[in-house]
């Protein structure tokens, strides 16, 4: 849950907490989305659809990524059958 008091008298957060909510929204809105869809094509048996989505969750970060001046994390994937760990290098 996010935590940020609000302003007295004026009753508004600041902009950078309302974009933090709006990432997180549309984050969460996006993840949604990619499991009905993936749940939606194993219905119609689609086993090649025209796109795909990978939803995924953060499991850890990692200290360094595939180079020490890289950012890394890893993630589950959720696809299917498929149970995998994926690691992310920035």
């Amino acid at each position: 849950m996010h935590k940020e008091p609000l302003r007295q008298k004026e009753f508004l957060s600041s902009f950078e907490f309302r974009k933090k909510l709006a990432t997180d929204a549309f984050l969460e809105t996006a993840y949604y989305d990619s499991v009905i869809s993936n749940w939606m094509n194993d219905l119609r048996d689609n086993k090649f659809p025209k796109k795909i989505t990978i939803a995924g969750q953060l499991k850890d970060k990692l200290r360094y990524g595939e180079n020490p001046h890289q950012q890394a994390s890893v993630y589950k994937i959720n696809y299917k059958n498929a149970s995998y760990f994926y690691i992310i290098n920035i």
